[in-house]
């Protein structure tokens, strides 16, 4: 029997831990009873994926996550900069992202200006992964190993 994707985890596999929008993208971890509860429970996990090795995943928790280097934004705040003008003339859009370590209290805060053009790119982008990545799309579905 193999024994659970999470770091470290030694114990035998006993669910798999289904994660992904759609069917062709979708990516399947066996876990153990622990961590199947404490995913469930709403346990903070990543993914890990050694670059070039499509098949070498495992998921990362607890005291893990924060050495993935990960940082989240959990606040924005913007406004439109007067007299701060872009290459081009135009009135630029401040942007600031309070963001947070993945599994640590660290803070810190990236300000950047875009011009109109960028600042409607950006804001098709997001709309695009939001309506692309809604809970509805069944990530995080829990399927028992054979």
């Amino acid at each position: 029997m193999s024994t659970c994707q999470v770091l470290r985890c030694e114990n035998p596999i006993n669910h798999v831990h289904v994660w992904g929008p759609n069917p062709w993208g979708r990516i399947e971890f066996g876990i153990c009873n622990e961590h199947k509860e404490r995913i469930q429970n709403g346990e903070e996990w990543a993914i890990h994926n050694e670059r070039g090795h499509h098949y070498a995943n495992y998921l990362v928790m607890g005291d893990d996550l924060a050495g993935t280097g990960d940082n989240f934004v959990t606040r924005i705040t913007s406004n439109q900069v007067m007299g701060h003008l872009t290459p081009k003339g135009e009135n630029a859009l401040k942007i600031t992202l309070e963001t947070q370590r993945r599994g640590s209290e660290q803070h810190d805060y990236v300000e950047f200006c875009l011009s109109p053009k960028m600042a409607a790119g950006m804001a098709d982008m997001l709309a695009s992964f939001a309506s692309h990545n809604s809970p509805k799309d069944g990530a995080g579905e829990e399927q028992p190993s054979d």
